[in-house]
């Protein structure tokens, strides 16, 4: 176990004293932000699948795959005993190959696919959490009211 807090502020991978150089955005938001997208685009019933799929590479646990409803079997069938990173790479492809044309997933895909390393820092770090929740529960303060002590704008601190 390492003796420092790793987590992420909307992009920032932070240790309990200082910023990294290091950026790991939060999944939660990814999600949560292309999800509220489709939902206020109307589009829910016919991004539905691809929504539950970019959770699923977001976060691969069983939950997750059995929202998959019907396509649960070929998605267990084709990351069956792959890695993590791996999974990521096929789901981006499925992604990609369903609903590469949708105005709204395309450009989704094209970030997560520019921004890779800032994405899936935690692959290759295992230190560096997801998501905020660490971060909140440590410094016990909600990400928005700690953006606005701190100034962040857009995954930086503001230094005037």
């Amino acid at each position: 176990m390492t003796s420092e807090l790793f987590g992420i502020i909307d992009g920032i991978a932070i240790s309990h004293e200082t910023i990294r150089r290091n950026r790991q955005r939060c999944l939660s938001h990814l999600e949560k932000g292309i999800s509220h997208k489709i939902e206020e685009s109307g589009k829910n019933d016919q991004l539905d699948r691809a929504k539950k799929l970019l959770k699923h590479m977001f976060f691969q646990n069983r939950a997750n795959l059995k929202k998959l409803g019907k396509n649960m079997c070929a998605v267990s069938e084709i990351i069956r005993g792959r890695s993590e990173e791996d999974v990521v790479d096929i789901i981006m492809e499925k992604a990609r190959s369903l609903h590469g044309d949708d105005p709204m997933i395309s450009p989704f895909l094209a970030f997560i696919k520019k921004n890779r390393k800032e994405v899936f820092l935690y692959l290759s770090n295992r230190e560096v959490e997801k998501t905020l929740d660490i971060v909140e529960q440590h410094f016990s303060i909600m990400s928005s009211l700690f953006k606005h002590t701190f100034n962040i704008d857009r995954g930086l601190l503001k230094t005037s």
